[in-house]
């Protein structure tokens, strides 16, 4: 989610804070802090602005990752003006889907910034209009069920279950259109029974796998996970079947069962590879387009404030030279 928007003017000195917003919902320990020290965010800009250069940010969106939440650096090019953008997002937000999301909000409400940009007094009244418009915009942007949307252990599993609720219909269609026919579609071309059960069950379930999780990360678990846990299964059901094929060519004994269940594990890695692979482009599609639920922000929560004597010190910026010489 995206917590925290500064718009920062760096030709005026100090660096002039143009709009702001702060996510209405933003856990407490977070919402106080950046209440508190906005304001900074533009000296922030500046300082880095001033010390190396416009070219440290360049066309490319850079990040600062920290415990819970992370600092991406933009800029946008209002007219002939160019103003840098600092967001503070949920750690686990793509910054391309940041930043997409507030182009698209300030292209919708592209005359209300212009009012704002463009004037030496910012009107109030349209500030808090498009902070308000802000908060409403990013709605349909993340889940509203964390358990579906936090990118958190408590997703990652909920993923994997509702990825097993999936492929067990698949696996249930697969039984239906083997069974239907008389003779059994197994027994009258078993190869088209064996594509059959491949699509439905390592590679059809790769597409929703992505959608629940919409994060590469988890995608690349979850699908891993659904085929081995399949394989491992079918494995230990159809034990004695494969027992009885394997005695052909290997001696009955407790190594057998071993090479049975190392072999299944390969056979899962090698189908959850495809799997995977369609599950990561589906949840990077969704990844770089929509944000993460709000969720409670731990290590923000533990965290102590910096005492304000310390936030007032004059804090010197290097010059080129000096670091040069370092």
């Amino acid at each position: 989610m995206i917590y925290f928007i500064n718009i920062i003017d760096v030709t005026a000195g100090g660096g002039t804070p143009k709009w702001y917003f702060i996510h209405p919902e933003t856990p407490e320990a977070l919402r106080k802090r950046l209440y508190k020290y906005r304001d900074l965010m533009s000296g922030f800009a500046y300082s880095i602005i001033t010390a190396f250069g416009e070219e440290i940010l360049g066309a490319k969106l850079r990040e600062l990752k920290l415990s819970d939440v992370q600092m991406i650096f933009s800029t946008l090019r209002h007219k002939d003006y160019l103003y840098y953008v600092i967001f503070v997002a949920d750690i686990k937000d793509n910054p391309s889907a940041v930043n997409r999301i507030f182009l698209k909000f300030y292209r919708k409400y592209y005359d209300d910034f212009d009012k704002i940009l463009t004037s030496e007094i910012i009107p109030t009244d349209i500030t808090e209009k498009l902070r308000a418009a802000m908060a409403q915009f990013l709605v349909p942007y993340s889940r509203q069920n964390p358990a579906f949307g936090a990118r958190d252990r408590k997703h990652l599993f909920v993923s994997y279950l509702a990825s097993m609720l999936i492929t067990g219909i698949m696996a249930l269609i697969a039984w239906i259109a083997n069974r239907i026919p008389q003779p059994h579609l197994m027994d009258v071309n078993p190869l088209l029974f064996a594509a059959l059960v491949f699509l439905l069950i390592f590679v059809i379930p790769g597409i929703p796998i992505g959608i629940l999780t919409q994060y590469r990360k988890f995608a690349v678990v979850v699908a891993y996970l659904n085929s081995l846990t399949i394989v491992m299964i079918t494995t230990i059901l159809w034990q004695e079947l494969l027992i009885s094929y394997a005695e052909f060519i290997i001696s009955a004994g407790a190594e057998l069962r071993i090479l049975i269940l190392v072999g299944a594990l390969l056979a899962g890695l090698m189908l959850g590879t495809i799997l995977m692979f369609i599950a990561y482009i589906t949840a990077w599609f969704f990844e770089t387009r929509k944000l993460t639920s709000i969720r409670p922000l731990e290590t923000i929560a533990r965290a102590k404030s910096v005492p304000d004597e310390e936030i007032e010190r004059e804090i010197e910026v290097p010059s080129t030279e000096e670091i040069s010489t370092e």
